[in-house]
């Protein structure tokens, strides 16, 4: 019996050992579920830095809380902090929301939910914050512009002309709302306030004469298919003065001319009258001119066989051929036009019409 001891097993050693295979199976199931329960967190924790960063923490408090309670005011400025600098436009959308809802009459909330709406170019969404704004805050330059441009976008022209016009009286080096200003007189068809308001910027700003060429051509081309069928048409008071488009037989595009009421007669640069910009010749006659400053030349007397003044056609125009002189547009074609003064779209306007 000795021989055989060690292969000897109890009933209890058996009984014991035969339980084996079935704790096998549970054992290891519950490893691999405690496994995937680690790696389920492992994973959505990475997900979640990954998502919110260096704010995974205070994201992660802020919308526990959220979801449970409320937060106040001060929780959902920092909120939407976060949610700017990471870009959740979604988010930030909620986030003014609930804002306006602890304080609906609160303008840094209102501008912010009209900007926000404006960059996406959602501008129906935009424009009854802009419009709760404007009721209850002065207007900057830079709200002014996006205002008008919210109204542009939704057809409402006139509206917008007004504010862009506002937001040039307070900046006009603010190039992108005198750019939009030009894109809409054009969609407006306003050659002659478009080239009057590129004049002014160009003798003002000349840096940016090469920037505004292309507006310029697209006015003048305007300018020319209009014909002789719109007898009136108006241009804005630019410090304090008022330039308007003279159109010459021979000639292909507009000449700036300024309002000048003092002048007798139309003036002619030597330079321009040398670029063959009409038919006519010089009667013979010497004129004396004397300018603001008392200075007296002589010029000589031409009379004009046709001119335009924006779209309204004059024959015959008295005019006088000068050295160095200014473009003036004088009384010679003034009295044969109707002039008056007019406030609209926030500026003064000069509205020119023919003589019925």
């Amino acid at each position: 019996m000795n021989d055989f001891k060690d292969f000897y097993v109890s009933k209890e050693e058996w009984q014991l050992k035969a339980s084996y295979p079935a704790k096998r199976p549970l054992l290891t199931i519950l490893k691999i579920v405690f496994a995937l329960i680690i790696l389920i967190c492992g994973g959505s924790t990475y997900y979640w830095v990954r998502e919110w960063g260096e704010f995974s923490k205070d994201a992660l408090r802020l919308i526990i809380k959220d979801k449970t309670s409320s937060l106040n005011k001060k929780e959902l400025q920092y909120f939407l902090q976060i949610a700017h600098t990471l870009r959740k436009d979604d988010l930030i959308q909620k986030l003014y929301h609930q804002l306006l809802d602890l304080d609906p009459e609160n303008s840094e909330t209102l501008i912010n939910m009209a900007r926000f709406y404006s960059q996406h170019e959602q501008y129906e969404y935009a424009l009854p914050f802009y419009e709760a704004y404007q009721k209850k805050n002065i207007m900057t330059a830079d709200v002014c512009f996006f205002y008008g441009k919210a109204l542009s976008a939704v057809g409402k022209d006139q509206e917008a002309l007004h504010w862009h016009y506002k937001s040039m009286e307070m900046s006009d080096r603010y190039i992108d709302n005198f750019e939009e200003l030009l894109k809409l007189l054009l969609k407006i068809n306003k050659p002659y306030e478009g080239l009057s308001l590129i004049h002014y910027y160009n003798t003002k700003y000349p840096h940016y004469v090469t920037y505004l060429g292309a507006y310029k051509v697209q006015f003048s081309e305007m300018a020319s298919q209009i014909g002789n069928h719109q007898q009136s048409f108006r241009v804005p008071e630019l410090d304090k003065h008022y330039h308007i488009p003279v159109k010459f037989s021979l000639l292909k595009e507009p000449v700036m001319y300024l309002v000048d009421t003092g002048a007798s007669v139309l003036t002619i640069p030597r330079e321009l009258y040398n670029k063959k910009i009409d038919s006519a010749l010089p009667t013979g006659q010497k004129v004396e001119l004397e300018n603001a400053d008392k200075v007296r030349k002589m010029a000589d007397r031409i009379f004009l066989s046709e001119i335009k003044i924006g779209s309204i056609v004059l024959k015959h125009v008295e005019a006088v051929i000068c050295d160095n002189c200014s473009l003036l547009l004088g009384q010679s074609v003034l009295n044969r036009i109707q002039m008056s003064t007019d406030h609209q779209d926030g500026k003064n306007f000069l509205i020119v019409k023919s003589v019925q």
